[in-house]
């Protein structure tokens, strides 16, 4: 509650974004990704790993959204200390983790189709990225018409 609570207050989340993305940022991932191999290991039920990866991406992406619009934190060619950080984050962390988000249970696959479609629309070296490890196929496939 205290974190969604975070993600609405747009000027306490500009003011400190260094904090949230060096701090909270890891931590919101990994809670995304640990869950995927809990599954495999310990077989818990899905429901509970469920609900907690969404929040997890739903926090992520509200936050991320608003610095990725918000001028004073990221610019698309990187030149800002915040905005380097962003896209190592996005590069290392998210975008390897591509199809585990989209290959997830509902409502995961959408609200990560959701962030991935305003991160590849604000910085095209993302697509990039993608195409280059032949990654791009995956996030393509929610839009066949199959």
């Amino acid at each position: 509650m205290i974190f969604e609570s975070l993600s609405c207050n747009h000027k306490i989340l500009v003011s400190y974004h260094e904090i949230v993305l060096q701090a909270l940022f890891p931590n919101l991932l990994a809670k995304l990704m640990r869950y995927k191999i809990i599954l495999f290991v310990c077989l818990i039920a899905c429901s509970e790993n469920t609900d907690t990866k969404f929040n997890s991406l739903k926090l992520f992406t509200d936050i991320m959204i608003q610095y990725l619009n918000e001028e004073a934190v990221y610019d698309v060619s990187g030149t800002k200390p915040s905005a380097k950080l962003i896209n190592e984050i996005i590069m290392k962390k998210l975008l390897p983790n591509i199809e585990n988000i989209l290959n997830d249970q509902d409502p995961v696959p959408l609200y990560g189709l959701k962030l991935f479609s305003i991160i590849f629309g604000k910085n095209l070296q993302f697509v990039a990225k993608l195409k280059h490890e032949k990654a791009l196929t995956i996030f393509l496939e929610y839009f066949n018409s199959n």
